[in-house]
């Protein structure tokens, strides 16, 4: 799944830069498209949903929506002040079923942020030096009780010069994060998934 990209600020601008309420950063959310986008996936994965305790399911993509699992309490300092925000795309997946390999390995936020945009934006575009808003973006998703999570990682390889350099980089639009999300005897071997799921993005 790849979520609409644009615009950015539902995702990390409103919260850390303009301090929007909660229920206006929802409501930027669901205007981007991003929520009409994964009701829309979901509903055409039901069936197999439905069935994912005999066949394991998996959702991988940049979602370009944070998650709440990442915006607790204890990770307030990172996501510019704000605490916890309830993120309508990652609840959607997670009423559907499908469970985050990443959170699942790593629970705590704050030791492990698994920010995914972006290691090519450290600092906001405007050149004020404003350290760019990093949040988990990309995520592998996967439901079925015989899908354990053994590890999920993020990895950034080759060349990653930060923006607005980025056309020769290794991975020049996005992602960066990296995922060994499940092994399950029988139906699913061992996986290395790329993830524009957790990604970091680099995306101009």
């Amino acid at each position: 799944m790849d979520g609409p990209p644009r615009p950015r600020a539902p995702r990390v601008y409103d919260a850390c830069f303009d301090g929007l309420p909660e229920a206006e950063l929802v409501r930027r959310e669901e205007e981007s498209g991003r929520v009409h986008r994964i009701g829309e996936v979901l509903a055409a994965m039901a069936p197999d949903l439905a069935r994912a305790d005999d066949t394991p399911v998996l959702l991988t993509g940049d979602f370009n929506a944070p998650s709440h699992l990442d915006r607790t309490a204890g990770a307030t300092a990172r996501h510019g002040g704000r605490g916890p925000v309830d993120r309508p795309v990652s609840r959607a997946v997670e009423r559907a079923g499908l469970r985050d390999s990443y959170r699942e390995a790593h629970p705590d936020p704050v030791t492990a942020p698994g920010t995914t945009w972006s290691p090519a934006h450290p600092q906001y575009e405007d050149g004020s030096g404003r350290p760019e808003p990093q949040d988990g973006i990309d995520y592998v998703l996967h439901a079925g009780a015989r899908v354990p999570v053994l590890d999920s990682t993020t990895l950034a390889t080759g060349r990653n010069t930060p923006w607005p350099d980025v056309a020769a980089n290794d991975w020049p639009p996005t992602t960066r994060r990296w995922s060994r999300p499940t092994t399950s005897p029988g139906r699913v071997r061992p996986a290395r998934a790329a993830r524009p799921t957790r990604a970091q993005d680099g995306r101009p």
